[in-house]
């Protein structure tokens, strides 16, 4: 725990320093990492944001809409998750792994169709194992 104890207080430091999207993610993970998830959604949030000053392909890092969206779930805020993942989607339409959260968003939703809908989705991208449970598991098998 001292660890990240310690990347907090730098990871805060260059968020003062510079408060754009990596920083604000990296702050975000430590906080994510140490257990603290409300202020891990915080930093996450800030993080989408801030700036993107690296990528000029995209508006974000897609491991930031991930590590939001798998935060909200933690916290069972499906619908935000859902906002988050469907914003993601939109700068990265072939990221299984965003359908694939979709999916276990509108899983735990009660949305079977939407949830079925976004896992063929993520296999078309992800054709491994666990896309294959979780493909099951809707399904209702």
């Amino acid at each position: 725990m001292h660890e990240y104890s310690n990347a907090i207080e730098h990871s805060k430091k260059s968020v003062e320093l510079f408060p754009y999207e990596a920083n604000m993610y990296n702050l975000a993970n430590a906080y994510e990492w140490t257990g603290n998830i409300q202020e891990s959604i915080k930093y996450y949030s800030l993080a989408l944001a801030s700036k993107n000053y690296i990528s000029m392909d995209h508006d974000h890092f897609l491991a930031t809409y991930m590590e939001l969206s798998h935060t909200l779930y933690l916290a069972g805020r499906y619908d935000d998750a859902i906002v988050i993942v469907k914003r993601g989607l939109g700068d990265y339409p072939d990221s299984g792994e965003l359908w694939k959260a979709l999916a276990m968003d509108e899983y735990k939703l009660g949305n079977r169709e939407k949830a079925f809908s976004a896992v063929t989705k993520a296999k078309m991208y992800l054709p491994d194992d666990q896309i294959d449970s979780i493909y099951l598991q809707i399904q209702g098998k």
